[in-house]
């Protein structure tokens, strides 16, 4: 069970000013220059998900008259939920047509007249009664805390301030927060209730369970090592040994095929332009010859009537009346004999005139169209020409060059293999004495022990995937650590890394995550919100190391990648990205494929903001700056405000 947001709508007594922004159920793509309200839409999310209220640090336009916020939310039932809360209010109203989830009213706490909020929000993602959960807060002391939407809410929703954190940025805010953020992950992934184990009696219950995990991973370790003891057979064969050298060549030899092929067909795209030009320029000139032969036709007529009627006036003056007319050969009335005239002989000499002239121009038009026709040929010649290159030569060899490249790659595969069974074994070697030392404490919890063993492997294999396909450059390896809960690429660790290498990175992580609930989790909310995933990226400030400069020189072809990929993962769900203009590709490549949504800060052009009516002006003398959105903590935003945080250990 799932959900995806219908529309987001900021109300204002004046129904003119009331504002509302909708999404698609794939990618929504929020766009414009910095400072035109995006992270705006952001704010009021986070103001329906439960985000506290700070008077004194509001980040909403509180003296324009907004009233409410009100989100439509769509459950995958195709069943509609309206939850709508007044800006300086922790009271929420829900209409609903889910037959679990109550119409009524919310507060953020439970009270003797009020449920919680965040129930409505897990009983969307299949908790039936989310009241009972409890997740583990302190591994060490085995206290527990409730589950609650804002435990979990960072894992899919990431802020402007908070994309490019050094942090691990599933756990980012306070560390004390760390265990729960974690136990409340297991809970979405394996539906686990934590309650037993934070009760009494509940740590020697799971000392009994690492006991037997621990008896799991032993045997395991037993068989990856007879794995890797088969391995050792044919990695001393000589056979298997892969020439790296020649592999590098085949790559150089693909690249310098690549680039030629291109620039052939840049060639042939470039002929064939001006191809149609000159087809176009010779449908002009025919269209103008066909009216020149006309008005030739025309004024060749003429001059011959003129001259027909001096002739017959020359003829008429020397002969008895009752002729024929020398031009229809009809005999000529009495009463028309002295009414014939000679024409103008201006007339006639401009018709004379005109013919010459319009035969020189003819004449012109004709040779220019012989060009044309010869130009034509010789372009026609040309694209002929360099498609043999084509398909008879450059294609073929890369086609050639590509089958050895897989064939490497193939082969390269095996040892791949090989090395993942040598990390496994590794890090089973690291898991089992972990759980040796839980095993030996009482009244303790190794939480990273509690994740199900497919999930650091996983998110592994989805952050290669999302690396790959959204244009890492020289992309070798893509890990996803449990134990410091955050990616390491290239053995890299991205807290030593520029602003923008980690808003890149840290969005990976974010989306990886995102493709694991929609995937394997019991409990998946169904979308994921990143403002600005690729903040910082074009500040060449920022570029401070190798990793960092090859991430600036690949930025183009980086935030096209990188797009695609958002469309593509958009099949899972919703996904809706608030970004600067200047981070984005090309906009043909993106429409058609998401949902545009621009601000342009103009009262010419499209749509000034998200506040309707408002402009940049109206904004003077408030307190919200859009850049100034900090990311509320997350143990802010649950249980009792004067409850004492225990150290995480």
């Amino acid at each position: 069970m799932s959900f995806k947001i219908s529309s987001i709508e900021i109300v204002h007594p004046d129904k003119s000013l009331t504002s509302k922004i909708e999404f698609s159920d794939g990618l929504t793509v929020i766009h414009g220059n910095s400072n035109s309200g995006k992270s705006l839409v952001f704010v009021c999310i986070d103001h329906i998900f439960g985000r506290k209220i700070e008077k004194e640090k509001s980040k909403f336009p509180m003296d324009m008259g907004y009233t409410d916020i009100v989100m439509r939310i769509k459950h995958d039932s195709g069943k509609m939920v309206v939850v709508s809360r007044p800006i300086d209010s922790n009271i929420f109203e829900v209409t609903s047509d889910i037959p679990q989830i109550e119409s009524g009213t919310y507060g953020i706490q439970a009270s003797k007249t009020r449920r919680p909020i965040f129930d409505v929000f897990l009983k969307l993602i299949g908790f039936e009664e989310p009241e009972v959960y409890k997740v583990v807060k302190n591994q060490s002391k085995l206290t527990g805390a409730s589950l609650t939407w804002r435990t979990f809410q960072q894992l899919f929703v990431l802020d402007e301030n908070s994309v490019h954190t050094e942090e691990p940025v599933l756990l980012r805010g306070e560390k004390t927060a760390r265990t729960k953020v974690k136990s409340a992950l297991i809970t979405l992934l394996t539906d686990t209730n934590f309650d037993e184990l934070v009760s009494e009696g509940g740590a020697e219950k799971e000392r009994l369970k690492n006991e037997g995990t621990l008896r799991y991973l032993k045997q395991e370790q037993q068989y990856l090592k007879r794995q890797l003891d088969e391995d050792a057979e044919w990695l001393n064969d000589d056979d298997s040994i892969l020439d790296e050298e020649l592999y590098e060549a085949l790559l150089e030899d693909a690249e310098s095929l690549q680039s030629k092929i291109n620039s052939i067909v840049e060639s042939i795209n470039q002929l064939n332009q001006s191809k149609a030009n000159e087809q176009a320029r010779l449908i002009e000139l025919s269209t103008y010859i066909g009216h020149y032969e006309e008005l030739e036709s025309i004024y060749s007529s003429k001059l011959v009537r003129f001259s027909a009627i001096r002739r017959y006036a020359q003829e008429a003056s020397h002969v008895d009346k009752h002729h024929l007319c020398p031009v229809c050969e009809q005999e000529v009335p009495d009463e028309l004999e002295d009414e014939i005239s000679l024409p103008d002989e201006t007339e006639s000499e401009t018709y004379a005139q005109r013919l010459t002239d319009l035969r020189v121009v003819l004449k012109a038009n004709k040779a220019e169209k012989a060009e044309v026709e010869e130009k034509l040929a010789q372009i026609n010649s040309s694209i002929t020409e360099l498609n043999d290159v084509l398909v008879k030569g450059l294609r073929p060899q890369y086609q050639s060059i590509n089958a050895l490249i897989h064939h490497y790659i193939d082969e390269n595969n095996r040892f791949m293999l090989h090395e993942q069974r040598v990390d496994r074994f590794h890090l089973l070697e690291d898991e089992i004495l972990r759980l040796e030392e839980a095993v030996a404490k009482k009244g303790t919890i190794n939480i990273n022990a509690q994740f199900p063993l497919f999930f650091e492997a996983q998110m592994s294999k989805n952050l290669m995937e999302i690396l790959k396909s959204s244009g890492y450059p020289n992309l070798q390896t893509a890990d996803f650590s449990l134990a410091g809960f955050d990616a390491y690429i290239n053995n890299r660790q991205k807290s030593t890394q520029g602003k923008g290498y980690r808003s890149y990175i840290n969005s990976c992580v974010t989306l990886a995550l995102y493709k694991i609930l929609f995937e394997s989790a019991v409990h998946n909310p169904g979308f994921v919100i990143i403002d600005t995933p690729l903040n910082g990226l074009d500040d060449p400030q920022e570029i401070s190391d190798d990793a960092t400069s090859e991430l600036h020189n690949f930025r183009d072809i980086l935030q096209h990648a990188f797009y695609q990929t958002l469309i593509r993962l958009a099949e899972y769900g919703q996904i809706i990205v608030m970004d600067n203009n200047k981070n984005l590709p090309e906009l043909p490549s993106l429409e058609g494929k998401c949902d545009l949504i621009e601000f342009t800060k103009s009262t010419k052009r499209g749509r000034y903001g998200l506040l309707e009516g408002k402009t940049q002006d109206d904004f003077q003398d408030q307190e919200y700056v859009e850049n100034e959105i900090q990311d509320e903590e997350t143990t802010d935003q649950e249980g009792s405000e004067t409850e004492k945080v225990e150290v995480d250990d």
